[in-house]
């Protein structure tokens, strides 16, 4: 099957099924064509890859903290974002089902595990082969300067902190801007040392914030109203049964960064950041 953008109707391989998938809509004005609307193309995709090959299941390798976390802490004045979170995928697969005509199921086997303890799981296995390879970073190549990732966006502060928790060796040469160092300075392509952009800085403090916030959501007031909040969302027959996985899921959360938080040294720009959240 031929998987292609647009509403075109040209047919370059006559001989494939085409599927044209819309990007663009006239008469409307798209008020939301950021990140949000990315699951429901992947999901779909994948959804029908599993109606043509027979495909038992779909599998979302998503970690807890990234598929419940957003749910909790939605950012500024932002709707709740749900891309990977239970009670989402389980209403979408319900959909593709009727569309599809197929019952589609859709996993997620770490969705109660941090991705520190997912790590850790492929390092006892011995599958973690090839795992400084990946990426975490949202950033662009250029504005990661080359480097394997920018070092303090939310992807790539998560992978430090779990691979920190696995005890999966790090470097400091695999990021832009080191979050074990004293000092808030890169490197630019050439080598030479720069100091962080506001915008930069920005991003940094926000991802550092969301990492705490979350750790403080296990023994706060506000915690306890979003775990019955999304234990509702994720099953409203048996809600009582996910509140403690929530609950742990928390809890193990605020080990590994308090763990990570005690392994920087003592004067350092990330502690800094903390203590003024």
């Amino acid at each position: 099957m031929l998987i292609r953008s647009g509403l075109g109707q040209d047919r370059p391989l006559p001989g494939l099924i085409n599927l044209r998938v819309p990007r663009k809509f006239r008469g409307v004005r798209m008020r939301e064509v950021s990140y949000r609307t990315r699951p429901l193309v992947f999901y779909t995709f994948a959804a029908i890859g599993a109606v043509i090959t027979n495909a038992e299941s779909v599998v979302i390798g998503e970690n807890g903290q990234g598929a419940i976390g957003p749910a909790c802490l939605p950012f500024a004045d932002e709707w709740w974002f749900r891309s990977a979170h239970p009670a989402f995928v389980e209403r979408w697969a319900r959909f593709l089902t009727l569309v599809l005509d197929k019952s589609i199921q859709i996993k997620q086997p770490q969705l109660w595990n941090t991705k520190g303890e997912v790590l850790t799981k492929l390092r006892d296995n011995d599958s973690i082969l090839g795992w400084e390879q990946t990426r975490s970073c949202v950033a662009r190549p250029k504005e990661r300067y080359s480097r394997h990732g920018c070092g303090i966006c939310g992807g790539c502060l998560l992978r430090t902190v779990s691979a920190y928790a696995a005890g999966l060796p790090l470097s400091a040469e695999d990021n832009d801007f080191n979050v074990f160092a004293a000092e808030d300075i890169g490197h630019d392509r050439g080598g030479r040392e720069m100091q962080m952009t506001p915008g930069e800085r920005s991003l940094a403090v926000r991802s550092v914030a969301i990492m705490v916030q979350f750790a403080r959501l296990a023994n706060s007031p506000d915690g306890r109203s979003i775990v019955d909040r999304e234990a509702r969302l994720i099953d409203p027959n048996h809600p009582e049964a996910i509140q403690p996985k929530v609950v742990r899921l928390l809890r193990q959360h605020r080990l590994e960064w308090d763990a990570f938080m005690a392994s920087l040294p003592s004067r350092s720009w990330i502690r800094d950041i903390v203590a003024e959240l």
